[in-house]
């Protein structure tokens, strides 16, 4: 499987049409009081969900890169307690099956290789395929060395060592800015929020007192700008969080 263009899940898709329509029906009924007018923004909609996707897909990617971590780590203890490259993919299996539940695209890999391995594939071959099709550079980087030491008799424990402790240490620092990525986001969601919220309190409380914006020209085209606005500070936003990773 070539992970640099894996797919969402199969309940993606649906879960993410389910999300725009509802989002584009309550635009609708906000901002010019019928609930038909949110499909206007059907083409923006699926903008926004190819976006999603893509965000999907990096998270998808991420937890891979973890997966693999967890495996190297375990592999290097095989590797310190003296079994040689094979063998430590064999009993690496077993114990990353015990602890995945036999589930996961790690452990799949792990189980090719295995099969592999047992077709007299060399453990460094399956290694680097995995690596190049992981769309991971670590993981790349850590089969082409591997394969060196193989070939030339360097001191693979080592290499596999300093290459955890690398990923552990960028897994870190990626997951200190995810956090502040997150406050940030938020607060971003709760700006973009608030007129919608203003609107909706203000429509169930004194519908009277705004019902000009929904019936004269005038109210339509300032309700008009107000949806297009909040877009455009939609999009901003998110410009402004991408810059900052």
């Amino acid at each position: 499987m070539n992970y640099t263009k894996m797919k969402p899940e199969p309940w993606f898709y649906p879960a993410e049409v389910c999300k725009l329509l509802l989002l584009s029906v309550l635009c609708g009924y906000l901002f010019f009081d019928a609930w038909y007018a949110g499909l206007f923004l059907l083409p923006a909609a699926f903008v926004l969900a190819r976006q999603d996707a893509k965000k999907h897909r990096e998270k998808q990617l991420k937890k891979l890169e973890g997966e693999f971590r967890n495996v190297m780590v375990l592999l290097l203890g095989q590797l310190n307690a003296g079994y040689s490259l094979e063998q430590s993919i064999f009993r690496t299996t077993e114990d990353y099956g015990r602890e995945c539940r036999r589930q996961g695209p790690m452990y799949a890999e792990l189980v090719a290789m295995t099969r592999g391995i047992a077709m007299n594939q060399k453990a460094e071959a399956l290694l680097t395929d995995f690596g190049r099709r992981s769309g991971i550079a670590d993981a790349r980087e850590l089969a082409d060395l591997i394969a060196l030491s193989k070939l030339h008799g360097g001191d693979m424990i080592a290499l596999i060592d300093r290459a955890v402790r690398g990923i552990s240490d960028k897994q870190n620092i990626a997951l200190e800015l995810a956090t502040v990525q997150a406050a940030k986001r938020f607060e971003s969601l709760i700006m973009l929020l608030m007129p919608a919220c203003i609107l909706l309190y203000m429509r169930l409380t004194n519908a009277e007192y705004i019902r000009p914006l929904y019936t004269l020209p005038a109210g339509r085209i300032v309700m008009a700008a107000a949806l297009l606005m909040t877009m455009l500070s939609g999009i901003w936003m998110d410009f402004i969080l991408k810059k900052g990773k």
